[in-house]
Formats: C-alpha cells, sequence, structure tokens
C-alpha cells in the first residue's frame, strides 16, 4: 500500500496508464478491503464465511510475477510461444476424441454387442460384480463404455485385462486394437 501512494504521488496520472500498476492497485485496494472486513467479522457480524472469495481473490497477487516478463524477454518469448503451442493442442485433443469416438463405435459393433462371449450380459447386476469372467458388455457395450475403455488401452493400464480375452475369442478385432 505504501508502495502504491508513493508511486500515485510522484507519477500521478500516469501511474494509472501501466498495466501492472492497475494490477497492484487494485490487489492492494482487495488487501485492504480484506483486512477491514475481518477486522468487522471478528466482532460478531458472522461475515467471515462471505469472505472466502477475498481469500481466493488473493491468489491473483501471483499475477505480479508477470513483471518478470519485462526483466526478461527469453521469458516472455518462452511464454508466447508456449500460449501459441496450445492452440495445436487443442487441435490434437479434438482429433484424438474423434479418433477414439470413432474407434468405439466399431467396438461396440464388433465386440460390445457379440452374446457369444461366455460371461456376456447386460444386466446390472453382472456388471457391478468382479468375481464373472470378462464381460464384453461391461467394457464395450455402450459408447460411453467403449470410449472409457479405449483410453484406457491408450495408456496401457488394462491392456491385458481386455485384450487377452478378446483375442482368445475374436483375434480379428484385437489387430484393430492393435492399430488403434
Amino acid at each position: 500500500g505504501l508502495e502504491m501512494a508513493i508511486k500515485i504521488f510522484v507519477q500521478r496520472a500516469d501511474y494509472f496508464r501501466d498495466k501492472w500498476n492497475l494490477l497492484d492497485f487494485v490487489l492492494a485496494w482487495m488487501a485492504i478491503i480484506e483486512v477491514v472486513f475481518v477486522a468487522i467479522s471478528t466482532q460478531g457480524s458472522g461475515m467471515a464465511g462471505k469472505l472466502t472469495i477475498l481469500r481466493v481473490l488473493r491468489l491473483a497477487r501471483l499475477l505480479r510475477m508477470g513483471r518478470l516478463f519485462k526483466v526478461f524477454q527469453e521469458l516472455e518469448i518462452l511464454m508466447q510461444e508456449m500460449i501459441q503451442s496450445l492452440k495445436t493442442l487443442a487441435w490434437l485433443l479434438i482429433l484424438v476424441a474423434l479418433v477414439v469416438y470413432v474407434a468405439a463405435i466399431l467396438c461396440v459393433e464388433l465386440v460390445g454387442s457379440n452374446s457369444s462371449y461366455p460371461s456376456y450380459s447386460s444386466r446390472v447386476e453382472d456388471l457391478v460384480s468382479t468375481t464373472s469372467g470378462f464381460n464384453n458388455f461391461q467394457y464395450f457395450g455402450t459408447l460411453i463404455r467403449s470410449m472409457f475403455t479405449l483410453l484406457s488401452l491408450i495408456t496401457l493400464s488394462e491392456w491385458s485385462t481386455i485384450t487377452r480375452p478378446i483375442a482368445e475369442h475374436q483375434p480379428g478385432v484385437l489387430i484393430i486394437l492393435f492399430i488403434f
């Protein structure tokens, strides 16, 4: 607060032309308001719960670290490039979602609706049971189940649990899962 007051006294109207000074101004006043409200709420007015948003807004002080970008030009360039790469990552996410969606449709048709599996069941009791064998409907019965299973296969977390029974019952589908 004192630094802000001195800068306003020295720079006058020029103080408010710099966006970092504006950020400091807002953050300083938020801190002052919070101190006043906390002092009032401790006197028994019961406003402590309403002040949670002010405490969360204190995290905005981290934005002050943005001043480092003025000093280190390389850091500013790096951050600009990282922001530019987010556009590419968004398109990549859309592409992966589309591939998983198409593969999930294929898996629902080829694996999820195949009732010839020994433990095939669409009953809720059988779906939550983990004691029975491989229930293809549990993993590939609906589009959402199939997409979730395919995401597990992407991370290789359930690869052998899912692919082994499919390889024994429908070896051709395993080729599709390998390509996926």
